[in-house]
């Protein structure tokens, strides 16, 4: 069989927890590691992530260890996942026919690159792209709390069966989040991410551009990576911040494409805002009340049903965060959608 040269490129800021943990799992892999390239773009981290890279692949396969700043761009002032992604991007080995991408903070399946070459080999010329979705980490000392945290934030109530969380029975996506895909290296340098503003946008940005070209991106449930995310609530909350900021950012650059959740959460945020004066109204006409408390009504039962999910798969009963998780979830990701839509000097600085 022949094997194509793949380049795997790596963001990360302050990994060292982890990072070695994700390479052990890379240099696994059955896909031939000749064939492999590995890019890890450093964040300035002020830990000893970069020495762990070095380390831990040093003589077993084709490295490079890049600093997000070694690359200087006066359109871009603010260096952040965009910016590091595209630094990647440029540093590809220029044998390599695909780039796949994982995070810091993954364990990839012994096959995962295998199946994503094969899926996307011999596709035709309007296909970009394959990709996955996310399985929750298990087996990295998880305490019970990361656990339900995980298991919430893939949650297929509260993705809305989004296949970045879920398997799915179907051919195509309009697009996933990059931590499990493999794009095609000539597609990926043409289009790049977006720069152009001095703010960080996200993979469905660039996913968005590349399908208005009639571009496609392949979905299956072959490849597994198994991902996490937070350990505590300060986490769950930055996550909220950095999920708000990138929507917001996504949708001034195209507004076509904003997606329900966000005037969801936004109206739970001026519900909230405005209730003091439902409550007063109440008081003169009556049936106020049931407006006032429908937003509430409905949260409480969303909560119920998250819950179910979550106890069903997390098995602990540290599952009852569920019903602190879900309100603030909605609130603090409409209340930065918010703060970022007012802060125009973030465009015009």
């Amino acid at each position: 069989m022949q094997y194509d040269y793949i380049s795997i490129w790596i963001i990360g800021r302050n990994e060292s927890k982890v990072i070695a943990n994700t390479l052990q799992y890379l240099l696994k892999q059955t896909y031939p590691l000749d064939k492999i390239e590995i890019i890890f773009v450093d964040g300035n981290s002020s830990d000893n992530t970069v020495s762990e890279v070095e380390q831990t692949l040093k003589w077993k396969i084709t490295y490079k260890v890049v600093n997000e700043r070694s690359i200087q761009n006066p359109k871009w002032p603010n260096y952040w996942h965009s910016w590091a992604r595209n630094v990647a991007i440029m540093h590809m080995d220029k044998n390599s026919k695909y780039m796949a991408w994982i995070d810091a903070d993954c364990r990839a399946d012994k096959d995962r690159l295998l199946s994503l070459r094969n899926t996307i080999k011999d596709s035709p010329k309007n296909i970009a792209w394959a990709g996955w979705p996310r399985y929750v980490e298990k087996q990295w000392n998880i305490s019970k709390r990361e656990l339900v945290l995980n298991y919430y934030f893939t949650s297929t109530i509260m993705s809305i069966w989004n296949p970045a969380y879920c398997e799915r029975n179907i051919k195509y996506m309009p697009s996933i989040a990059g931590y499990n895909s493999i794009y095609k290296k000539d597609i990926l340098k043409k289009y790049m991410y977006n720069t152009t503003y001095p703010f960080n946008t996200d993979d469905i940005e660039i996913n968005y551009r590349i399908s208005k070209d009639k571009l496609k991106f392949l979905y299956s449930s072959k490849a597994k990576i198994f991902h996490r995310l937070d350990e505590t609530i300060e986490q769950f909350l930055k996550h909220l911040f950095v999920y708000g900021n990138w929507a917001t950012n996504t949708s001034r650059l195209h507004w076509e494409i904003v997606r329900l959740y966000i005037p969801i959460s936004v109206l739970y945020v001026l519900y909230w805002i405005l209730l003091p004066l439902l409550c007063w109204l109440s008081n003169i006409l009556f049936w106020i009340y049931r407006i006032a408390l429908l937003p509430i009504l409905l949260i409480f039962l969303l909560s119920i049903a998250v819950f179910i999910e979550n106890i069903i798969k997390a098995k602990t009963r540290k599952s009852i965060y569920v019903f602190f998780l879900v309100p603030l979830h909605v609130f603090m990701y409409g209340w930065w959608v918010v703060y970022n839509i007012l802060n125009l000097k973030k465009i015009f600085k």
